[in-house]
C-alpha cells in the first residue's frame, strides 16, 4: 500500500481561512508524502472511490459533517476507506461559530468517533465530543469509545491513549497542532502493517518523534 493521504472534507478548497486541514495537507506535501482531496461532487464518484481504495489514511474534520450531502458522502468515504485497510483519522477543529451545544449537532459531531482509528482533539473540542468539562475525563471517555489512538493536545502535555496504555509527552503550542498532526500522519502512512497490529510502544515512538520537532 502506498503513502497516499486523502482528505475527506469536500469543501476544503473554500474554507482555507476557517478550516485548518488544508494547512495540514500543505505540511504533508512539505514532507514529500502524496496527498489528495475528494471531489466536490455531492455523491461519491468513481474517482473518489479510487482514491479511497488506494489511501493509506483518510483524514477529515467537522467541516463536512455540518450539512448534507457532504455528511453522507463523508460517511460513505469512511466506509470505503476502512474496508480497504486505510487508517481513519478525525481532527474535529470545531468552529463554535458554526456548531452549537444542541443535542442533534452533538450527535453529528460525535458520530465518526466510534469508526475512527485516530482522534486528535484540542481543549475546545472536548465538551462537544465528550460532554465533559474536565479535559482528562473527556479524553478518557473518547478512549472508552474504542478509538485506537486518542491524542489529547492539552495545555500540560500531549496525551496518547490506547486502551489501558497511556503516554504523556511535553506540551506543544496549540498553533502547532496542525503541523504536528501532519508529521504524525506521514509517519503512520509509512507503516508496513495495519495500525491495530502495531505495539503501543511503536506508536508512542512515532508520536514522540513527531512531537520532537516542536519542542523548544
Amino acid at each position: 500500500m502506498n503513502k497516499l493521504i486523502v482528505f475527506g472534507d469536500t469543501n476544503i478548497s473554500t474554507t482555507r481561512d476557517l478550516y485548518p486541514a488544508l494547512h495540514i495537507s500543505d505540511a504533508i506535501k512539505e514532507r514529500h508524502t502524496e496527498c489528495d482531496v475528494l471531489s466536490n461532487d455531492p455523491l461519491l464518484n468513481e474517482s473518489d472511490r479510487d482514491l479511497l481504495k488506494r489511501a493509506r489514511i483518510l483524514q477529515f474534520g467537522s467541516s463536512s459533517l455540518k450539512s448534507e450531502p457532504s455528511r453522507s458522502k463523508l460517511y460513505q468515504s469512511i466506509d470505503v476507506a476502512a474496508k480497504n485497510g486505510a487508517i481513519v483519522s478525525y481532527a474535529p477543529r470545531i468552529d463554535t461559530e458554526h456548531w452549537q451545544m444542541r443535542s442533534e449537532e452533538l450527535r453529528i459531531l460525535r458520530s465518526p468517533v466510534a469508526t475512527a482509528d485516530v482522534v486528535q482533539v484540542l481543549p475546545q473540542d472536548l465538551p462537544f465530543l465528550a460532554g465533559e468539562a474536565d479535559a482528562w475525563s473527556a479524553i478518557s471517555d473518547l478512549n472508552d469509545q474504542g478509538v485506537r489512538l486518542v491524542l489529547g493536545m492539552l495545555e500540560n502535555g500531549v496525551f496518547l491513549l490506547s486502551g489501558e496504555d497511556l503516554r504523556k509527552f511535553p506540551a506543544i503550542k496549540a498553533s502547532d497542532a496542525d503541523a504536528f498532526l501532519a508529521e504524525l500522519l506521514c509517519r503512520l502512512s509509512a507503516l508496513q502493517k495495519p495500525l491495530k497490529a502495531c505495539p503501543f510502544a511503536e506508536i508512542a515512538a512515532l508520536v514522540d518523534d513527531a512531537c520532537a520537532r516542536f519542542r523548544d
